[in-house]
């Protein structure tokens, strides 16, 4: 083992094509050993804050307890530490890869980890995805340094850690390799795709290995039914860009009422903290990353399961609590509220579609995912991203029209009506412009 570990150390200062590519395929190895340890990391804490639920026998309203003690502990280690362990992360990326040459700080790696899992495994609302990709990004800026490569290597191996997080996350190693072009990037330069292809497929294979489907977003294959339904999808996109809307307007204004006074700022994750717990009493669904209830959705038999106003609901709960969760110091990003709440979307306009016309034709499962890909392409302006992420999830091309038709709106909808996309909204706050490349 040791005699493997310096070849490979050797190869890695050689600083060649092969050193570059073998570099790539170390960083995958760790991102995809990183997204194990924060899936088990929340879910552990998620066990313990059951087994205080359960000893304190508060049912619900637990929550009181148990979220404003997970934001508190990733406030106070941003404020002791930070910044950059607080908020998703893929901003932070952005920022060190654009401003700070590819610059980002290895011993944040494990705070944010630690931050993320007591935010989200406590019941803060938010997904993983984010503090993944931005963890990615400093193992492959780390390895970047350690191997003196050039500021273009550099560069490619920060973006191809992010992109492997979020490969890793769904088991879409594609999607990865997309948003790490598109968001990170904002460059589909051939001279970046081998390091994150290849760190994108590693770090999905070894994410799957370790912690298997359980910890991942799963969906069966969805089905168009009649040709007519796309039209019915044209409705949904236009309703789910709306929503994409209203979050990116939320994440721009809720963050800006803030507890000034410096010597109260403690107090800010405990009362955002007991906000978003009063709202996870009346839809808990609303809390957590929401990846098992966006899975019940999808899987979604009879529709009858759910009134459509309920999903209305959840979606808008949804929306509030990811952003006061951020607002109040927890370490959340914005990928996976996203999705669930396009999939709620979705599925809520299917049911109603299906109540006011008696067509129970109408695949429920098929609106959820369209939903998805149409939210998230509006609040990241990712449309590649989002609809090859759905694509990969179910595994089929029966919807790709449909995906297609859907992220193409919500792109052009959402670049016509809110500029700024989820990423950018805490640059604008800051008065940071990023160069463009």
């Amino acid at each position: 083992m040791a005699e493997t570990t310096g070849r490979i150390r050797k190869v890695l200062h050689q600083r060649g094509t092969t050193a570059f590519l073998v570099a790539a395929v170390v960083l995958g190895l760790l991102v995809g050993l990183a997204t194990a340890a924060l899936a088990l990391s929340i879910d552990l804490v998620g066990e313990w804050a059951d087994a205080f639920g359960d000893w304190t026998n508060w049912g619900r309203w637990v929550y009181l307890a148990i979220i404003p003690i997970g934001m508190s502990v990733s406030w106070w280690l941003n404020e002791r530490m930070g910044p950059g362990i607080s908020g998703g992360g893929v901003t932070e990326t952005m920022v060190g890869m654009s401003l700070h040459g590819g610059y980002l700080p290895t011993r944040l790696i494990v705070p944010k980890m630690i931050a993320t899992a007591t935010t989200l495994g406590t019941g803060g609302s938010g997904g993983a995805e984010g503090p993944i990709a931005y963890i990615g990004a400093s193992l492959g800026s780390t390895l970047a340094r350690y191997t003196n490569f050039d500021h273009d290597r550099i560069r490619s191996l920060v973006a191809a850690g992010a992109g492997a997080g979020i490969g890793a996350s769904f088991n879409a190693p594609i999607a990865g390799m997309l948003f790490a072009m598109e968001v990170i990037l904002s460059s589909f330069a051939i001279r970046h795709l081998n390091a994150v292809v290849i760190a994108s497929v590693v770090a999905a294979i070894t994410a799957q290995i370790l912690i298997g489907e359980e910890h991942l977003l799963i969906s069966p294959p969805q089905r168009v039914g009649d040709p007519i339904e796309l039209l019915l999808f044209v409705g949904l996109a236009i309703v789910a860009v709306a929503i994409g809307l209203l979050y990116l307007r939320t994440l721009d204004i809720l963050p800006r009422f803030r507890v000034s006074e410096k010597r109260f700022r403690w107090t800010r994750p405990i009362m955002y903290g007991a906000a978003v717990a009063l709202i996870g009493v009346v839809w808990p669904e609303s809390l957590g990353t929401g990846r098992e209830f966006l899975t019940g959705l999808l899987f979604l038999e009879n529709a009858g399961d759910y009134v459509w106003i309920t999903l209305v609901f959840v979606a808008i709960a949804k929306i509030v609590t990811s952003v006061i969760t951020r607002a109040g110091g927890g370490s959340a990003g914005v990928f996976m509220p996203s999705l669930v709440i396009g999939g709620s979307i979705g599925a809520a306009f299917a049911i109603l579609v299906q109540q006011a016309s008696g067509w129970s034709q109408v695949d429920t499962g098929s609106f959820a995912v369209v939903g998805m890909a149409a939210v998230f392409a509006t609040v990241a302006r990712a449309p590649l991203t989002s609809v090859i992420i759905v694509f990969e999830l179910t595994g089929n091309y029966e919807l790709i029209l449909p995906l297609m038709l859907a992220a193409a709106l919500a792109t052009f909808f959402g670049d016509r009506f809110h500029k700024s996309n989820a990423y950018t909204i805490p640059l604008d706050h800051e008065g940071i412009t990023l160069p463009e490349n």
